[in-house]
């Protein structure tokens, strides 16, 4: 069998739009902010903005204590560029997970700050996360 970037890339819109499908079902079945969480990511890597979040919103309301709401609803932010609402969702999340499970919420804090030219806090989060994570950048 071939391999194409054509084909790679279809796969990888499949494979997302799987995503977004059992998310949705997720959420049916079970609207915690576990589940809103993820979805609201999911629809962030769509540019669902209003629903992502949306569904962030619900995550922290129903969980105002989780690390991942509040990255969630900061990476929904990125999105719609509101970059200096983000940083401080990112920051909760960071002060309520002081080690997240992955590196991507300081990777987010590091792309806000260098959204609105603050490059020496941008350097500062991304360094954070090179330590945190030296061999997985990606999660």
């Amino acid at each position: 069998m071939r391999c194409s970037l054509a084909s790679a890339r279809s796969l990888e819109r499949k494979l997302c739009q799987k995503a977004l499908e059992l998310a949705e079902a997720a959420v049916t079945l079970d609207p915690s902010s576990l589940n809103r969480s993820l979805l609201s990511l999911v629809y962030s890597f769509f540019a669902k903005s209003e629903e992502a979040l949306s569904e962030a919103e619900k995550a922290i309301a129903l969980s105002p204590n989780s690390a991942l709401a509040y990255d969630c609803m900061g990476a929904a932010l990125l999105v719609t560029e509101r970059f200096h609402e983000a940083i401080p969702m990112l920051q909760k999340s960071l002060r309520l997970s002081p080690i997240p499970i992955s590196s991507v919420v300081l990777l987010r804090l590091g792309l806000a700050y260098h959204c609105i030219g603050q490059y020496e806090d941008a350097i500062d989060a991304y360094k954070r996360a090179v330590k945190l994570y030296p061999n997985n950048l990606a999660g």
